[in-house]
């Protein structure tokens, strides 16, 4: 786990993200309070590792989470994806 700043000071474009997560396609997990996991959308199909730490994040935010989370990930407020 390692703490990133958004190249802008206040935001990450999309861009910026899936260079980040390593990735071509994201999806938002939306975890409540403001929160959320920005996540490969094709990490299973790519093979990726099962993200614990996320995977349980998602489930500690009562989401419905019969599923688990993969690779890389990034954890941000609502207020800094641009």
């Amino acid at each position: 786990m390692s703490n990133v700043e958004p190249k802008s000071g206040s935001t990450y474009t999309v861009e910026e993200i899936r260079e980040l997560i390593g990735c071509e396609w994201v999806t938002i997990i939306h975890l409540g309070g403001g929160s959320m996991l920005v996540v490969d959308e094709e990490g299973k199909m790519n093979n990726k590792p099962v993200n614990s730490f996320a995977t349980q994040l998602a489930k500690d935010a009562k989401i419905n989470m019969l599923d688990y989370v993969v690779g890389d990930v990034l954890l941000i407020r609502t207020e800094e994806l641009n």
